[in-house]
C-alpha cells in the first residue's frame, strides 16, 4: 500500500470457522488480509482472490466474521460487514430460434459483475479449457444441450465485467403436436442462480448474504411456416420482503419477448420462513415457464 501513500495493517482471518473472541489462540486463523486505513470504501482487501476486483467489495467468505487486526499498540478484533447492495448483477440476453422439429438454437450473452462475476471466474478456472463446454452443459444448461461455441471475456481482468457468449442447441426443447409445436423457453441461468430448493423439514435458520440483481431478455422466433398462437400479454409484479420481481411476455412481430427482472437483497430468517422464500423464488419463473404454443400458418 506504500506506493499509493495509503496506511495499512495486516489482519488475520478464518475461512474455516467463525472466530471465537473468547479463545486466545492464533490457531483459529488460516488466512491473512489487509486493512486499508485511508480507504473510504475499500476497507478490507484480499489480494489472493483473483476473481474479485481488489477493493471492490468485502472479501468473499469473511462476511459477518471477525478478523484480528495486527497493531503494535492496539491489536483487536474487527467485524467485516455483510456485502453492500451495489454492483452485483447478472444480465442474460438470449435469442432462441426454433426449428420445425422442436430443436431450439440458442445464442446467449451473459454479463456478470461483482460477486457473480467472481463465482463464474472460479468456475471456469477450476475446469480445464478443453472441458468448458461439457462443464457448462452439466452445471447450467442440460444434458440435452449441444454446445456449439463458447467464449469468455475478462477471465483474468477482475476489474472488468465478465462476459460469456455461448451458442447451443436444445434438442427436444419443443414437441410436435397434432396442430403445432409446444414447449418452454430455456432458463438455465435463471434456475442456477435464482432457484431456492424446498426443504421438507428444515430446522436451522437460513441466510443468503449476497445481494444482487438479475435481468433476462429472451427473444424467441418461430420456425418458418409457424406463428405464435394468440395469447394475452402477461405482466407480473412481486414485491415480497424477500424477493422483488418484475416480468412480462409480449409479442413483437413474429417473435415472443420475455423479460425478467429480479432483485434479491441480503436475506435471512428462521427455519419456518424458508418455505416462504422457496415459494417466492418459484414465482420468479412463472412467466418464463409458461408453455409457448405455435400453430402452423394458414
Amino acid at each position: 500500500m506504500r506506493p499509493c501513500a495509503a496506511s495499512s495493517r495486516l489482519a488475520l482471518a478464518s475461512f474455516a470457522d467463525e472466530v471465537d473472541a473468547e479463545l486466545p489462540s492464533l490457531d483459529q486463523f488460516d488466512h491473512m488480509i489487509v486493512r486499508c486505513l485511508d480507504c473510504k470504501d475499500a476497507r478490507w482487501l484480499d489480494a489472493t482472490d483473483k476473481g474479485l476486483a481488489l477493493g471492490s467489495a468485502s472479501p468473499r467468505g469473511l462476511w459477518n466474521n471477525s478478523v484480528l487486526l495486527i497493531e503494535d499498540e492496539n491489536p483487536r478484533l474487527e467485524l467485516i460487514a455483510a456485502p453492500a447492495d451495489a454492483g452485483h448483477s447478472v444480465r442474460v440476453e438470449r435469442g432462441v430460434t426454433l426449428a420445425a422439429d422442436g430443436t431450439a438454437a440458442v445464442e446467449e450473452t451473459v454479463t456478470f459483475n461483482g460477486y457473480p462475476a467472481a463465482w463464474v471466474r472460479d468456475f471456469f478456472r477450476n475446469n480445464d479449457r478443453a472441458n468448458w463446454k461439457d462443464a457448462l452443459r452439466g452445471a447450467v444448461l442440460s444434458n440435452d444441450a449441444l454446445v456449439r461455441s463458447l467464449e469468455v471475456d475478462n477471465l483474468d481482468h477482475a476489474e472488468r465485467s465478465f462476459a460469456l457468449r455461448a451458442s447451443y442447441d436444445l434438442r427436444g426443447a419443443f414437441s410436435r403436436t397434432a396442430d403445432g409445436i409446444v414447449g418452454r423457453a430455456p432458463i438455465g441461468w435463471e434456475e442456477e442462480l435464482l432457484a431456492v430448493a424446498p426443504a421438507a423439514e428444515r430446522s436451522s435458520p437460513f441466510e443468503f448474504d449476497i445481494p444482487f440483481r438479475f435481468e433476462t431478455r429472451t427473444r424467441l422466433t418461430p420456425p418458418d411456416g409457424y406463428s405464435l398462437r394468440k395469447r394475452s400479454p402477461a405482466r407480473g409484479e412481486l414485491g415480497g420482503e424477500l424477493v422483488r420481481v418484475s416480468s412480462s411476455a409480449s409479442e413483437s412481430g413474429r417473435a415472443l419477448e420475455l423479460r425478467l427482472d429480479v432483485t434479491r437483497g441480503t436475506v435471512s430468517g428462521p427455519a419456518e420462513r424458508y418455505d416462504e422464500l422457496s415459494r417466492q423464488s418459484a414465482e420468479v419463473f412463472e412467466v418464463m415457464r409458461e408453455p409457448i404454443s405455435l400453430e402452423a400458418s394458414r
